[in-house]
């Protein structure tokens, strides 16, 4: 049975649905009623799609495909496409509490743009998908936005793998115990 879809999708005779868990990264306008989205998700990583009609009063997206919100998407992925089509968004959380404060809603978006940033499109990291979720949880109670920035950023730094080493230097070995630890462009 996989051998028989896995062939069908090969030779583009079907697009399969795919439905998995997503954030809504990045939004932009496509056309006077439709969006390009890109959704970062659980199970594929970052993925760019068409959501037709999103802008129009009546289409069963309206509200839902908003910067930062979160819901369960489904889409109709075709291997060889930049872009999916969206058929399905149903929402989870639009963090309200969240989109209230200018600056709350200023870090999120940065947040977003970082994972936007340090992803590619199709590879999937659950971790980091649970990381900016908690992160979007979060922020609203956090005291000092900045830091939690900050922190948020060390995290997927962690998470991606691009983590910097503060146990010793990388260029002599020397262990960093007594010294001040500083960056080199070396």
């Amino acid at each position: 049975m996989f051998e028989i879809a896995a062939l069908s999708v090969c030779l583009g005779l079907k697009m399969a649905v795919q439905k998995t868990e997503a954030i809504v990264i990045r939004s932009y306008p496509l056309s006077d009623s439709s969006k390009i989205l890109t959704f970062y998700t659980k199970e594929f990583g970052k993925v760019r799609a068409v959501a037709k009609g999103a802008k129009n009063t009546k289409s069963k997206f309206r509200g839902n495909v908003e910067l930062l919100n979160h819901g369960l998407l489904v889409f109709f992925e075709k291997p060889n496409r930049d872009l999916q089509n969206v058929n399905e968004f149903d929402l989870i959380n639009c963090f309200d509490q969240l989109k209230q404060d200018f600056d709350q809603t200023t870090y999120a978006c940065y947040c977003s743009e970082l994972v936007d940033a340090i992803e590619s499109e199709g590879g999937a990291n659950p971790d980091v998908f649970d990381l900016l979720i908690c992160a979007l949880k979060t922020l609203p109670y956090a005291k000092d936005i900045p830091l939690f920035a900050r922190m948020f950023e060390l995290c997927l730094l962690n998470e991606t793998g691009y983590m910097p080493l503060f146990s010793h230097c990388i260029a002599c070995s020397q262990p960093l115990t007594d010294v001040p630890a500083r960056f080199s462009d070396r």
